[in-house]
């Protein structure tokens, strides 16, 4: 019998200053790891950047510095 697990984990951390706000969210699922950012100039637009990291690209990093893969 296989043993299975799923899991999810969300972050988002904002601040605001009188120049305008930011924020920014990480969300992993087994399937990656999206950033996503977002800068609110005051009386601006709205900038959001987002990025996408796929599951096991932040392991072959690790294990490329540690002097493996």
């Amino acid at each position: 019998m296989p043993v299975t697990y799923n899991y999810e984990y969300k972050s988002t951390e904002s601040s605001s200053n009188p120049q305008g706000s930011s924020s920014r969210t990480v969300h992993t699922t087994p399937s990656g790891t999206t950033v996503s950012s977002t800068q609110q100039p005051a009386g601006g637009q709205a900038s959001t950047q987002t990025q996408h990291y796929p599951a096991g690209a932040m392991e072959d990093e690790y294990a490329k510095r540690e002097g493996g893969a």
